[in-house]
């Protein structure tokens, strides 16, 4: 058995017609999304976990554990676990990639 058995391998996350793309497991959830201006994603379901974001183009305001943030491309956040979290495009356009672990396994299709 070789070392990649257990592992996944994806093609390159590129963005569909919609706008946005992912990846789940079991514990984890990957996401790419192309934002308009003033378009929110939000979150603070209890189980979510820690979450990465990482701004590609453009530039968000991020509300997340009760503090305020305007971050732009480049630029990254990593929000503590169980804490409610907003996201909201500034600029015309704004590219964002999320990391967010589960706490608890997602339920089967």
């Amino acid at each position: 058995m070789s070392s990649l058995d257990h592992c996944l391998v994806t093609p390159p996350l590129t963005e569909v017609e919609s706008g946005t793309t992912g990846l789940s497991g079991d514990k984890f959830e990957l996401q790419l999304r192309t934002f308009a201006e003033g378009e929110i994603v939000e979150g603070g379901l209890p189980n979510l976990g820690e979450e990465v974001g990482a701004i590609l183009e453009g530039s968000f305001a991020v509300d997340a554990a009760g503090e305020h943030y305007e971050l732009s491309a480049g630029e990254a956040i990593v929000i503590p676990p169980n804490e409610p979290r907003q996201w909201r495009c500034l600029s015309a356009t704004g590219v964002l990639y999320r990391a967010v672990v589960r706490l608890t396994e997602q339920a089967s299709a």
